[in-house]
């Protein structure tokens, strides 16, 4: 059958829907998701986008009149919501919500975003179709990548989260891809400037995307060094730029982090080299490339003098992680505070037998990414085979990126089966393809079934968090500020609208001291110094997860507790309030107990859960 563009954009349009409600089926058929009540469920960073979005869709989908200044986010401080945190997917979100309810449904806020940021996370296989159409040269087998993505298991790390800055950032990123896969093979301003646009908007709706960014620009960098082929060499290329102002435009991507970071230097030191060729033609390659490698540096180094540390935390667990060669530390004094805290969670690492069956069949795009890097053919200008090389050692370097920080794991879930597309178009290998696109949708159907998202087990979990909402609406009078742990704070901000000290999002070195100053506190100060601390901060009410700060080893090991020690500190904060002795619980001195988890709420084995302690901070 002959492919047009009506019946490509049919398959395309299935593709993306089938994609939609995977993610959608998978989470409603979670038993731990409830579809009716929010509370349980939302905490953490989802937690925190909830509140954002919640506040827009009351504000008629406009700014709220405290956007710029925020004073429940982090108190005491007032907090510039959109200069602090790449808001975007709450817009979509909240708009959404209220197109609905003008429609006559009313559906619960967390499930229009459970269903509109899945439908986002789906668009991703439009980027897909497209790097794989450019790379293999066929919509048929764009298409192949497109749906060999759509059965890739790490394509679905979010599912049931209900709001990650991922979801809409990622499909713009390959939104760029597709846009300067296809400016390659027939340069045209417009589509370099729909290249920058995209990506621009990318970074601008998530911190974490520079990352990918970097990884991307490494690698066209690595192309450009051993083949002297540059891409802004092409015409109309230098229109990519146009990322710039609208960079500069988002009050969260207005910094130094952004526009001297190692996209930036990349990109610019290509840029450099790509003028030099055009102003000294008969300039050799070693001179365009050390010309490259020096704007590189300089533009590095005036972000170091600048003394912009917003994203020297990650630059900490990454150096941190190659030395330890991935593996957590005994002794977490050998980290930094800000390397501790960031290598949890998402920051967290895959073990290689945990990311081959994420991976699955895309795997085989690592041998198309093989066969292009051996490719030495010479070529005049940076072409569709240099493209194809640049992608390749993208998706090469994005699986020890996925081993050091588990959620790069939908990079190579990308890239890879647009390089497999490639391969096997060379091949003649349709029959192959066939075999292998449905031996990935059985692995896709064996890994979804029957899922239980880790975010919400254990399942009474759910409950517990909810009733611990409902007494902090009862016996936390409005507007008094709670000091608690990144998980459960913006869940108390969320649902009860309560000031919080701590939210989760580590971007800026003001956010990582709170952090240290209350888990220090927390895990080493005694409760009369705990007490006077947040008294002088205006904190009056203190809610402590046993769950969260004891049994989970991350907060204890930021506070620089090793892992394996059995004792907390005696006499510190924590040995007291995670102890389940009601004696000791109830009678600290300078705390008053207003609430306690119930024991009617238990675990598997019987015994009650008992996470959760509210205490009010007593005059002195």
């Amino acid at each position: 059958m002959q492919l047009t563009r009506a019946n490509t954009a049919i398959v395309l349009f299935a593709l993306v829907a089938l994609s939609t409600l995977l993610r959608v089926e998978t989470a409603l058929l979670d038993p731990n998701f409830n579809a009716a009540r929010p509370e349980g469920l939302l905490k953490s960073d989802p937690a925190l986008l909830h509140y954002i979005t919640e506040r827009i869709v009351e504000a008629g989908g406009a700014p709220p009149e405290d956007f710029r200044a925020d004073g429940r986010v982090a108190w005491p401080e007032l907090t510039d919501l959109p200069a602090s945190f790449t808001v975007g997917q709450e817009f979509l979100v909240a708009w959404a919500h209220a197109l609905a309810h003008r429609m006559g449904s009313a559906p619960p806020l967390h499930l229009t975003a459970l269903w509109w940021m899945a439908l986002c996370a789906s668009l991703t296989a439009v980027g897909a179709y497209g790097l794989g159409r450019e790379l293999a040269g066929s919509r048929g087998w764009g298409l192949f990548a497109a749906a060999l993505w759509a059965a890739t298991p790490a394509a679905y790390r979010t599912v049931g989260f209900l709001l990650v800055r991922e979801d809409l950032s990622f499909p713009l990123l390959a939104a760029s891809l597709w846009a300067a896969a296809r400016a390659v093979r027939a340069p045209r301003p417009s589509r370099f400037a729909l290249a920058g646009i995209a990506m621009a908007a990318a970074l601008a709706t998530w911190h974490a995307m520079g990352f990918f960014t970097a990884i991307g620009a490494g690698a066209a960098f690595g192309v450009f060094l051993r083949t002297g082929r540059n891409p802004f060499a092409l015409p109309g290329a230098a229109w990519s730029f146009t990322a710039i102002p609208l960079l500069w435009a988002v009050p969260a991507t207005r910094t130094l982090a952004v526009f001297l970071g190692p996209t930036a230097a990349l990109l610019f030191g290509l840029a450099a080299a790509a003028a030099l060729g055009r102003l000294r033609p008969s300039s050799s390659r070693c001179a365009a490339a050390l010309t490259a490698v020096a704007v590189a540096a300089l533009v590095a180094l005036l972000g170091a003098l600048a003394g912009d540390g917003e994203y020297a935390h990650v630059h900490e667990v990454l150096w941190a992680k190659l030395v330890h060669f991935g593996r957590l530390p005994a002794d977490p004094a050998a980290l930094s505070f800000d390397a501790r805290l960031l290598w949890q969670g998402p920051f967290d690492g895959l073990t290689l037998a945990r990311l081959v069956p994420l991976l699955g069949v895309s795997l085989v795009g690592v041998l198309g990414a093989a066969r292009l890097l051996r490719d030495r053919r010479e070529a005049a200008r940076f072409d569709s085979a240099t493209l194809g090389t640049v992608v390749a050692l993208y998706a090469l370097l994005g699986l020890p990126a996925a081993w050091l920080v588990g959620r790069v794991q939908i990079l190579p879930a990308l890239l890879l089966p647009a390089l497999a597309a490639a391969g096997l178009a060379k091949n003649a290998g349709r029959t192959r393809a066939a075999g292998l696109l449905g031996l990935q949708i059985l692995l896709v159907a064996t890994l979804v079934r029957g899922r239980e998202s880790p975010w919400y087990r254990p399942p009474g979990r759910q409950e517990e968090i909810a009733r611990m909402v409902a007494a902090v609406e009862e016996l936390v009078p409005p507007g008094a500020p709670i000091a608690c742990d990144f998980m459960n704070s913006t869940a108390i901000l969320t649902h009860t609208r309560r000031p919080i000290y701590l939210q989760p999002k580590y971007e800026t070195d003001a956010a990582r001291r709170r952090a240290e100053r209350f888990l220090t506190s927390f895990f080493h100060d005694t409760p009369a110094e705990l007490a006077a601390w947040l008294t002088d901060e205006g904190i009056e009410h203190l809610l402590v997860d046993r769950f969260t700060l004891g049994i989970l080893h991350a907060s204890r090991y930021a506070a620089g507790i090793p892992i394996a020690a059995r004792e907390l500190p005696e006499g510190s904060a924590a040995s007291v309030f995670l102890s389940q002795d009601p004696k000791r619980l109830e009678g600290v001195d300078g705390y008053r107990l207003l609430y306690r988890s119930p024991p009617d709420i238990r675990q598997s084995d019987g015994s009650p859960y008992d996470f959760f302690r509210l205490y009010r901070i007593e005059p002195r």
